[in-house]
This record gives C-alpha cells, structure tokens and sequence, in this order.
C-alpha cells in the first residue's frame, strides 16, 4: 500500500518497499523479515466461493451423499451466495512499515471489525453461522429468562436487536469491501439482530424459544416475501431482510400462542 493509499502487486518479493507504507505477501510459507518493516497481522487466505460448492465439498468428506444438498445447490437460491473459503496451509502476511501506527491501527480495527461482524467469528463457521449464531442468540436468552424478570427480558431483547442492528448498518460498507460481497455470509451479526427481534415478541418461555428459533430460521433461509426490501437499496440492506425475517416469524408465533390461549 502506498501512502497514495493505492495497492500494488508484486508476483515476487518487492525489491523496493521504501515508498510502502505496508504490503501484504500471500504464501504457504512464512516469509520472514523486511528491513524497516515489522510483521503486523498472520490471518488465513481466503477466496470466494459459492455456498453450494462449498457445502457440496463437505459432503463429500464427511462421506455423505451429494444429494442430501438439492437445497443448497451451487444455482439455487441459497447456493449461488458468495462466501469467503480459507485456502489450506495458505496465509497472509501483513507487513508496516516501522513507526507507522496508522497502519498498524487499522490492522487492528479490521480485526476488531470482523470479530464484531461474525459474533466472535462464528460467521466464518462453513454453511451454518448463521444459524450457529441464532442459535447462540436463543440460548442466551434462555439463560437470559431465568435471572431476570418478563418484562426486563423483552426489553432486553428489544435493545439487543436495536445494538446489533445500528452496529450491523455501521459497519456494512467495511462488510462488503472486506469480505467481498454484497450480503456476506461471514456477517452474522443481522441475525442476531433478527433472531433476537422475534424472541421480543414471541416471549421467554422455553417452548416459544424453539419456536422462535426455527421459524426464524425458516423466514430467515426462505425469505418469504422478503426479498423486495433488499431491493430497496436503504442503508444497512444487510440487516432489514433479517429484521423483517425477526418481524415475520415473531408475528407468527405470537398468533400461534394465541391461538392456543397461551
């Protein structure tokens, strides 16, 4: 990275780096030292793929049939959406250039960022982060149900969904540039802003929980009616098609609770 703030590609080790602020080198191997620079980040290399084709590669090693996959097919609906894959045994290595805290400054708030965004990288959990973190969502309010009183749990579920949805909006430009897609994946932090919205109106009862978390789930992967807000091209689209996910299934199984006198 220049201090232009442009990039530049090098296919081998930059002979000059004195007008780098910081680079990065992609290798299975570490590179070692670069005078005047220290080593500021080791993450793992990722590139995109589509969902189905990496939910159909899990099939295949854990040895289940490929076609238990039809829903997550690499054309369907849910398949076709891009996610970031680690290379194996392949890393990056980010070098600054010493006494450059900028640069080690957004090092760091890019790792701050993704921790955020992907609920302490459950995000990058392949096929089922989302759900993973609903389903950590459900749980915590559960936990949540039995130290504190009905009315405080709702309210605390409602602020939840506010934070995690404010949070989620703010941080969705950085989101899209750093995982390389308009709705990542590894962003799971829309569902617990969804899932906790549903649990808001559905209740603290144990049953409406499971509830809760499957028919979120359901409107969540379906989208049902859905899509037409991710059209709208609002600020923060990567979180209302969740929070209207949160809205439709928390209507649900709050008719459904009284329906039975519940």
């Amino acid at each position: 990275m220049a201090p232009s703030g442009k990039w530049r590609s090098f296919r081998d080790w930059p002979q000059e780096t004195q007008d780098l602020e910081a680079f990065c080198v992609i290798s299975r191997k570490n590179p070692g030292s670069a005078e005047g620079f220290c080593l500021s980040l080791v993450k793992p290399h990722r590139v995109p793929e589509r969902l189905g084709e990496v939910f159909a590669r899990l099939l295949t090693e854990w040895g289940i049939p490929t076609a238990l996959g039809g829903l997550c097919r690499a054309d369907s609906q849910i398949g076709s959406r891009i996610c970031q894959t680690p290379v194996k045994g392949v890393h990056e290595y980010y070098y600054v250039k010493v006494g450059a805290p900028a640069a080690t400054a957004a090092a760091s708030r890019d790792g701050a960022a993704d921790w955020i965004c992907s609920v302490g990288r459950m995000g990058h959990i392949p096929v089922v982060g989302a759900t993973a973190a609903s389903l950590v969502t459900s749980l915590g309010a559960l936990g949540l149900s039995s130290i504190i009183s009905v009315v405080a749990w709702h309210v605390s579920m409602l602020c939840l969904a506010l934070v995690s949805t404010v949070v989620c909006a703010g941080l969705e430009r950085w989101a899209r540039t750093n995982y390389l897609a308009e709705d990542p994946r590894e962003v799971v932090l829309d569902e617990v802003a969804g899932m906790s919205l549903t649990l808001a109106l559905s209740g603290p009862d144990p049953l409406w929980i499971l509830a809760s978390f499957v028919a979120f789930r359901f409107f969540d992967i379906v989208k049902p009616g859905i899509h037409w807000v991710e059209e709208r091209g609002w600020r923060g689209t990567i979180v209302w098609d969740d929070l209207l996910a949160g809205l439709y299934a928390g209507v649900s199984v709050l008719a459904i609770r009284m329906a039975l006198g519940n």
